[in-house]
């Protein structure tokens, strides 16, 4: 019993719930199987059909095929519409990302340049520094040589 009811709401989802499409299965469980029409009235039409029942019995299912082919190209129109509508949404944000990544290349093309001033202008302070470290040693040699002097001069005078 368990199997039946399963295989019942599987029946459900193969069809979808307004049973449009191709069929799998019938209401009861069974596969379906696609056959040729060999009536006067529909002669060679496709169909698809329990094999417990006939175009005539409602409890088991019978479909013509080019009915359920019908169905399944306006199902798949609609899904297409979906998917056109979410890849154009998706190509707008595409275009903003890019566009905001463009802004963010030229910013960074800005920031390098400020950088590189900025490393221009400490290599000139390092080199003012250089030049001032060598006036002190200078200024400093020069102190000590008066000093010196100084002191020879108190000494000798």
């Amino acid at each position: 019993k368990n199997r039946t009811k399963k295989k019942k709401e599987e029946n459900r989802d193969d069809m979808g719930d307004t049973g449009r499409g191709f069929p799998t299965y019938c209401r009861c469980g069974t596969r379906v199987i696609r056959l040729t029409s060999k009536t006067i009235t529909n002669p060679g039409r496709l169909f698809h059909k329990c094999p417990y029942g006939n175009e005539n019995n409602r409890h088991h299912l019978f479909k013509w095929t080019d009915e359920s082919m019908v169905e399944e190209i306006e199902d798949m129109k609609q899904k297409f519409d979906e998917i056109e509508r979410a890849s154009s949404t998706f190509e707008k944000g595409l275009q903003v990302c890019e566009s905001e990544m463009e802004s963010l290349a030229i910013e960074t093309r800005t920031c390098c340049s400020v950088v590189s001033g900025y490393e221009k202008e400490l290599r000139g302070f390092e080199k003012e520094i250089e030049d001032v470290k060598m006036e002190l040693k200078s200024l400093k040699n020069m102190v000590v040589c008066v000093v010196v002097f100084g002191l020879l001069y108190k000494l000798f005078m």
